[in-house]
């Protein structure tokens, strides 16, 4: 016996609208698990690359997303410039946040985001000022102090990150 509910079910209700969605989007990037597939095999090729583990997170994210992007093309319409203009756009904020003056930006640690002056402290606790950070990498050093942090250079990838004793 089936039991239907006595109470009428609205043209317009949530799952139908989520399921007009769903139809739309499929028609637009095609099938959702061939695209998933194509966006996890161009992370999995952008990840295993030598600096993708130097990037700051704002241009992983936008690559991540750029990727997602050109999944949707490759999945779906080609044509439809939505995507063609997202992926310039995400492209735009990377570029913004660019210092191209400094080819070190991507080594600096999370919360640097130029070539600071900082100030240097060795282990026995000397202090020398006026140095660039990207002088670091001459120097035998293990902390160094910006603005108001100091951070301490990781044994195991060679970069600085923020000490929080």
């Amino acid at each position: 016996m089936t039991i239907r509910s006595s109470v009428p079910r609205e043209k317009n209700s949530h799952m139908d609208q989520v399921q007009d969605t769903l139809k739309e989007r499929g028609d637009r990037y095609g099938d959702f698990t061939d695209h998933a597939i194509i966006t996890d095999g161009l992370l999995d090729v952008m990840m295993k690359a030598p600096k993708w583990k130097k990037l700051p997170p704002f241009m992983k994210q936008a690559l991540r997303t750029i990727a997602d992007k050109i999944a949707r093309i490759l999945n779906g319409d080609p044509h439809y410039t939505d995507n063609w203009h997202d992926i310039q756009g995400y492209a735009k904020l990377v570029e913004d946040r660019c210092d191209t003056s400094d080819p070190n930006q991507s080594e600096l640690p999370l919360g640097v985001t130029t070539n600071p002056p900082v100030c240097l402290i060795r282990s026995g606790g000397e202090v020398i000022t006026n140095i660039r950070f990207s002088d670091l990498e001459h120097i035998d050093t293990d902390y160094f102090g910006y603005e108001d942090k100091v951070f301490k250079q990781s044994k195991a990838d060679g970069k600085y990150y923020e000490d929080v004793r």
